[in-house]
């Protein structure tokens, strides 16, 4: 699918909330599709859906981008700050993302997550 969107114009795909045959019950995946090639992270599934997830997953990604990583860097550094806020937002029971309130989770997340190549 990612690459049928790219066959549109953006060299860069990325797409959140994976779930395909081997993704656990308690996981999602998100994979991310350039020329350079395809990577994927697994994360916890969390029962916490907080509203701005997305954006934030976008602007993180997009920042890491303009930074200069490469797509593996870029998904790896994008998914490790955005489980952070995502994991904060569901310790406080918000519904929408504590970005302030986990700035420090943001900018250095406990928990750091490596792509792996899907092709």
């Amino acid at each position: 699918a990612a690459d049928a969107v790219r066959r549109t114009g953006p060299a860069t795909v990325l797409v959140t909330s994976v779930i395909v045959d081997d993704t656990p019950d308690d996981a999602l995946d998100l994979v991310a599709v350039s020329d350079a090639g395809a990577w994927r992270i697994r994360t916890p599934r969390l029962a916490h859906n907080p509203q701005g997830a997305g954006d934030l997953t976008a602007a993180v990604f997009l920042a890491n981008l303009l930074d200069g990583h490469d797509l593996a860097t870029t998904l790896a550094r994008t998914t490790s700050s955005v489980f952070a806020v995502v994991e904060a937002t569901h310790e406080s029971g918000a519904r929408e993302m504590r970005i302030v309130q986990a700035q420090d989770r943001l900018a250095d997340p406990r928990m750091e997550f490596a792509a792996e190549p899907v092709r």
